[in-house]
């Protein structure tokens, strides 16, 4: 894992949809949270490494370890590498 993804992951909400609209500020949330869950079906290997941490599509919250996955997985969300 990344150390700088783990050092980072307090500046980044846990709850799902607040997570999603940081990836797509210009939609709504309900779309956000859509195009949200096809990258983490998208992305090549995400969705096994966060079914092995107990992850499940109807999560509302993600654990730091889950947050991470996403991280290291999907990127930074756009403005806020570092």
């Amino acid at each position: 894992m990344d150390i700088k993804i783990v050092q980072r992951l307090g500046n980044y909400p846990k709850n799902k949809g607040d997570l999603a609209l940081l990836y797509s500020p210009h939609l709504s949330r309900k779309s956000a949270l859509r195009l949200f869950n096809q990258y983490i079906h998208r992305a090549d290997g995400l969705l096994p490494a966060l079914e092995a941490t107990g992850y499940s599509r109807s999560a509302r919250h993600f654990t730091p370890k889950q947050l991470a996955f996403v991280l290291m997985y999907l990127g930074e969300p756009y403005g806020n590498e570092g």
